[in-house]
């Protein structure tokens, strides 16, 4: 199995997808693998080829006998709410967080703390949100 240079894998996770090409299509020509490529969004919908592949979501590689050989998280960092699109909703939800009205947990929680220092999603964390909205400075994958 081999993953295109722009795909980032950290155990079972993947990350650095390209926002602008993360539909399940684009994503499953840059890996290549002997094994079929399934993809399901965070509530376990399978993916078409057109839907976007965001935080949450579940790349599987599985065999001829359907027996699941590995299986991925992905993180899109900004993608708050798994519908792999940064804009207002995922601030929102990341304002939500910081306000502790609802707490993010997992792959989410690591997709709100942009700013990859390891540490809770905070202020900081909104405000490169919002520029990446605004168009003023994009956030890296």
């Amino acid at each position: 199995m081999k993953f295109d240079e722009s795909i980032k894998v950290n155990q079972n996770e993947i990350f650095g997808l390209n926002i602008k090409e993360n539909t399940a299509e684009k994503v499953k020509e840059k890996i290549e693998t002997i094994y079929t490529i399934q993809m399901y969004d965070y509530t376990g919908q399978k993916l078409a080829s057109e839907d976007y592949v965001g935080t949450g979501c579940k790349i599987r590689l599985v065999d001829e006998n359907n027996i699941i050989k590995m299986e991925y998280d992905v993180i899109v960092y900004g993608d708050v709410n798994g519908d792999g699109k940064i804009n207002s909703i995922d601030l929102l939800v990341l304002q939500r967080h910081i306000l502790e009205i609802e707490k993010l947990k997992g792959v989410f929680l690591k997709a709100g703390n942009i700013n990859k220092n390891g540490n809770n999603p905070s202020s900081l964390d909104s405000l490169l949100i919002q520029r990446h909205i605004l168009e003023l400075k994009f956030i890296q994958q």
